[in-house]
């Protein structure tokens, strides 16, 4: 499920949705959604990271 995209958005209902996924027995994930025309791999890549999605 989308976790985040650039570096300013996150998906205000990841953790709900990820803990329902887990709760119904579901294999789960994140992903980031890349927008390189805004900033570096790298910046999407540790914001992705640092707001736990990982």
């Amino acid at each position: 499920m989308k976790a985040s995209e650039g570096t300013a958005y996150l998906n205000p209902m990841f953790d709900t949705n990820y803990a329902g996924s887990a709760n119904a027995g579901l294999v789960r994930g994140g992903y980031h959604f890349a927008l390189p025309d805004e900033s570096s791999g790298a910046a999407q890549a540790m914001f992705f990271l640092s707001h736990g999605a990982g």
